[in-house]
Order: structure tokens, then C-alpha cells, then sequence
């Protein structure tokens, strides 16, 4: 079994998680990308076996690298007759994994990370940041383990809560 789990594109490349035959995988993939285009002649247009929503014929466009393609669609801009996703994520989803992908929830790593701050007056706002930080829990939902980092001593009595004692908030 072969599943995707996170891909971004970063510079000139993707970063791909995947999970296969059980197995996490990292890599960084050097991706092709086609974009498509108005063909020039009644001859390409013939040979097009692609069509744009309106049922306009065009032909694709294949680039050596993100960074071409990127360059081609900005030289470009001002024409109208330029097709196809620049999310080259999503166009590198569809290249490699065409059918319907079956997937396992126990192979995908969850976590839920939470954050606690003092309220001494009500529920702060987070875009101020006026509170200082008491803790930080992040829990694994694979293996249920909890891992706590906060500011001060705690008792910890739970086999399944590693505490981090932290001296002061940017150490936090």
C-alpha cells in the first residue's frame, strides 16, 4: 500500500511524505510539470487531445523543472492562453496517484498540540499575546503518549506524560 501524506512545493522542488508498505518515507522530488497552451497551427490543433472547459483544443507544454515552468507562466502573464494548475503540488498528486487511493488511519501520524496561557481575565486573544505561556502538550495519537512542557514543577504520577520543566517562558 502506497499513500501520500503531506506534499509541499519548496523552491524548485516537492517535498513529499509518504507511507509505504507500512514504511514512513521523506523525499525531496525533482518534478516536471506540464502546463498547456493555445496550439499555433490547424496542425497541432488536430493532434490536440486535450481541450480546455470550453471545449477549446490545446496542447501540452512540458517543463524540466518548477523553476521553467514558474519563468514560462510569468514571461507570459498578459496572455490569456495559459492553462492548467501552478499549484504543482496538486498536478504531481494527479501524475502519481491517478486512482482512488486507499489509505490507513493507523499509518498516519496525528498529534494535537495544546496550548495553555494564563486567564486571569477571561479568554485571551490570541493575536495579542498578552498572557504568558504556562504549558505546551503535544499528543501522539498513534501511541497515546503525551509529552508536557511547561513552566515549573509538576507532579506526574501517568506513565503515558513525559514533563519538561522549563525556567522561563522563551524556554518554553
Amino acid at each position: 500500500m502506497r499513500f501520500y501524506t503531506n506534499i509541499v512545493q519548496w523552491g524548485n522542488n516537492l517535498l513529499l511524505r509518504e507511507v509505504v508498505n507500512g514504511k514512513r518515507i521523506n523525499r525531496k522530488v525533482k518534478y516536471s510539470p506540464t502546463l498547456f497552451r493555445i496550439p499555433k497551427d490547424d496542425g497541432e490543433r488536430s493532434l490536440s487531445q486535450h481541450k480546455t472547459l470550453q471545449g477549446n483544443p490545446v496542447v501540452p507544454k512540458k517543463f524540466e523543472t518548477i523553476k521553467k515552468a514558474r519563468e514560462w507562466v510569468e514571461k507570459y502573464r498578459e496572455q490569456t492562453a495559459i492553462y492548467g494548475n501552478t499549484q504543482f503540488a496538486y498536478n504531481y498528486i494527479a501524475d502519481e496517484y491517478p486512482n482512488e487511493m486507499s489509505w490507513d488511519i493507523d499509518e498516519i501520524l496525528i498529534v494535537t498540540i495544546d496550548i495553555e496561557v494564563e486567564c486571569e481575565n477571561g479568554f485571551p486573544k490570541p493575536e495579542e499575546a498578552n498572557d504568558p505561556l504556562l504549558s505546551i502538550t503535544i499528543k501522539n495519537h498513534q501511541n497515546k503518549k503525551l509529552v508536557v512542557w511547561g513552566i515549573g514543577d509538576f507532579e506526574n504520577s501517568r506513565d503515558d506524560v513525559s514533563y519538561v520543566k522549563c525556567d522561563t517562558e522563551k524556554h518554553l
